[in-house]
């Protein structure tokens, strides 16, 4: 698998870098490091250049390998240069050996956001990893913009990092997959199976269906549950548990199709909205990692995805792995 790190110096970005690198084999997949060069800012003081990228600061120091370039560059260019250094030499400590002996470095003048998708599709990658930056102001955690530009224009699955979802390995690390029966659904199981997933991991395969209840008249909950209003209600609990099997029935068939460890994965039906069912899976099973599909609704496809995973990237506290 070809996975696409794409970073801008922040904590959140290296830290997709060492989080997902642990999720990867070496011998069987490839990295590359995108980091779009900033324009840079000197601040004077000490001889340290303060580059500035995403509102984030990258200390520079002068002796970087970069900084002894031909007199015929300008300052900017040397400048630039390393701190496209400094960031990928970073990164590349933060790989596993020889992923990162191996790891391509990508670099090219383009927005953050554009530069992503473009470089990622030029390069052939199975994969784009990002890192969620939290927003202040805001009690829910939200990921960056780039990330979200990133996750709602790519083609292939994204792995949207978060910080503060640190796995403990004294317990085991908890992926939970979120199906509706869609390609994308298939797509993002189909690119989670590849990572090198640790070997106490469990896995959640959990599917939801909508079941409202009939709306009984007025008049017929006063008389006492009629005879109709009775047969209406016994009605509706029995079409919703053979919904409920089905829908087992075919989660657990995908499910037994894959390798270990999600060929044993605990498969579930809940009741009511998708996003709200998931994210309560997140709180109650302290997941690590969610992976879901995403669809997009009509002519804006390509544009917009689909609200459930739209709410689970906004509110999840854990990694998600997302694909359309």
């Amino acid at each position: 698998m070809k996975v696409f790190f794409a970073v801008d110096g922040s904590r959140e970005s290296l830290n997709a870098v060492r989080q997902v690198g642990q999720l990867l084999a070496p011998a069987a997949d490839a990295a590359a490091i995108y980091f779009a060069p900033p324009e840079v800012i000197f601040r004077r003081g000490g001889n340290v250049l303060a580059p500035v990228t995403d509102g984030v600061a990258v200390a520079v120091e002068p002796t970087t390998a970069a900084m002894q370039l031909s007199a015929d560059k300008s300052l900017q260019e040397v400048a630039a240069a390393a701190v496209v250094e400094t960031v990928v030499k970073e990164a590349r400590r933060l790989l596993p050996e020889p992923l990162a002996a191996g790891a391509r470095t990508i670099t090219a003048q383009h927005t953050p956001r554009e530069g992503i998708l473009i470089e990622s599709e030029k390069w052939g990658a199975d994969l784009i990893v990002v890192g969620a930056r939290g927003m202040s102001g805001f009690d829910t955690v939200l990921f960056g913009s780039v990330s979200r530009a990133v996750v709602h224009g790519s083609r292939i699955p994204v792995f949207v990092s978060r910080t503060d979802s640190e796995h403990r390995g004294d317990r085991p690390f908890h992926v939970l997959f979120a199906s509706d029966g869609s390609v994308c659904s298939e797509a993002a199981l189909a690119a989670a199976t590849k990572l090198t997933l640790p070997r106490n991991t469990k896995v959640t395969a959990v599917t939801a269906i909508e079941t409202l209840p009939p709306e009984v008249p007025e008049w017929m909950a006063q008389a006492g549950r009629s005879a109709e209003a009775a047969e209406m209600i016994d009605r509706w609990t029995r079409e919703t548990e053979r919904d409920k099997y089905r829908a087992h029935e075919e989660l657990a068939t995908l499910m037994t199709k894959q390798l270990p460890p999600f060929a044993g994965a605990d498969v579930i039906v809940a009741e009511g909205h998708s996003a709200e069912q998931i994210l309560k899976l997140l709180a109650d099973r302290r997941i690590d990692l969610v992976v879901l599909g995403s669809q997009g609704k009509g002519f804006l496809k390509r544009l917009f995805i689909g609200s459930t995973s739209e709410k689970v990237l906004t509110h999840a506290p854990c990694s998600v792995l997302v694909a359309r």
